[in-house]
């Protein structure tokens, strides 16, 4: 949050204004609106489930079945990371800038980097998946490679898990920094990553317990 070193370094001194500034009128509207998003999104989705199923198209046909059921987890991380990298530009415009984000920047910057973000996490979703399927799915041979190759498979999963797990949290304002679109955002990160894995390190946790902290006090207001 601090403008002299937010993009060079950062702390949990940072961490912690950003959280307290986090509840803002425009931000809750936008992030009230993401969630109504996802939510119409995820029933229609469910509706046109219901309608394959009673066509027995995913139940003749293991592979398209397996690939529909990953699309809510894609509906959700798509729809979390468009508004969260939302959230980000107005932070880093007030930051950097010392501007109020407009309606009309919102909705510009959101149509901008929507497609994007869809399109990428689901592209991902369904290569990772098609290519663990299919490798299973070959005759006699399909097995055994798949055994060879478990362990680099297995790698490949918990770098995958990592990146993701780092990306819930960094990408969005990494996002909403540069502006590049979903795959040049992904590069971005990963320098990102590259330059501050042992901040990482300890930063996430916290990020964990701030989140939970602050998730606690709303939790128990509401109760």
């Amino acid at each position: 949050s601090f403008k002299s070193n937010s993009i060079n370094t950062f702390s949990a001194g940072e961490l912690f204004k950003s959280a307290s500034e986090a509840f803002t009128l425009k931000k809750i509207m936008v992030s009230a609106s993401g969630i109504f998003c996802m939510f119409i999104v995820i029933q229609l989705f469910s509706s046109i489930e219901s309608l394959l199923l009673k066509t027995g198209i995913p139940a003749a046909n293991q592979f398209s079945g397996s690939l529909i059921n990953l699309f809510p987890m894609a509906i959700i991380f798509s729809f979390y990371t468009l508004f969260a990298s939302v959230i980000s530009k107005i932070t880093l415009d007030r930051i950097f800038h010392s501007k109020e984000t407009s309606a009309e920047e919102i909705i510009r910057f959101t149509v901008k980097t929507g497609p994007g973000v869809f399109a990428g996490n689901i592209i991902l979703l369904l290569a990772v998946s098609s290519i663990l399927i299919l490798f299973g799915r070959i005759p006699f041979l399909g097995p055994l490679l798949f055994s060879l190759a478990f362990l680099p498979v297995y790698l490949i999963s918990v770098s995958i898990f990592l990146l993701c797990f780092i990306g819930l949290w960094f990408y969005p304002p990494v996002a909403a920094h540069r502006e590049n679109g979903i795959f040049v955002n992904l590069k971005n990160l990963l320098l990102f990553i590259k330059k501050h894995n042992l901040n990482i390190l300890f930063m996430i946790p916290i990020i964990l317990l701030v989140t939970a902290i602050t998730f606690s006090i709303i939790f128990l207001i509401h109760i």
